[in-house]
């Protein structure tokens, strides 16, 4: 049987949103499928697992979650340009009911993130501030660059670790002075 990606959305979300709201979280979750997010969630599993020590490592999974709940905002709001009001509204209602606990998060979910960026992206939706999407080239050429990056960073980390330390300058006795 051949792999289909499911959206799942508890039933207790999905009865306190009203149509457009959840329409809008529909989108949203739809666009991390047209996206591919679950392979790169599965890319983003072997990096982090295989350079768990590496902070860039963290740091690059926690931009790249802000960036693809960005990135997904902004085809929610290409597919329904006049809907930025109840899909906003729509992560406000989906955030409270994350936090309060009621459903736990599934594992390897894309998420929610702090409130900082939730504050941010409620805002950019509201004001409509996304721009046009980078070309699939230049697209391409980031993640190479990205994926070519991590490993150097280790090997930079582990060249410090094995770099030669200077030895103390031998200073000369009273014993080995010429007479």
């Amino acid at each position: 049987a051949a792999y289909r990606p499911v959206v799942l959305l508890p039933k207790q979300l999905v009865e306190e949103l009203n149509n457009g709201q959840l329409s809008a979280i529909i989108a949203h979750e739809f666009a991390h499928l047209r996206r591919g997010d679950r392979w790169v969630r599965l890319l983003e599993f072997v990096v982090v697992s295989l350079y768990w020590w590496n902070p860039v490592a963290w740091w690059a999974r926690r931009e790249l979650h802000a960036a693809e709940e960005l990135c997904c905002d902004a085809l929610v709001l290409r597919t329904c340009p006049d809907g930025s009001a109840a899909y906003g509204e729509a992560l406000l209602r989906t955030n409270e009911f994350v936090v309060s606990g009621r459903v736990p998060a599934p594992m390897l979910a894309s998420g929610f993130g702090h409130s900082c960026s939730l504050k941010r992206r409620v805002e950019m939706i509201l004001k409509n501030e996304y721009g046009n999407p980078a070309p699939r080239a230049v697209r391409m050429l980031l993640a190479a660059i990205a994926i070519g990056l991590l490993p150097m960073a280790g090997r930079f980390a582990l060249a410090q670790d094995e770099a030669p330390q200077p030895e103390p300058a031998a200073s000369e006795s009273k014993n080995d002075a010429p007479e």
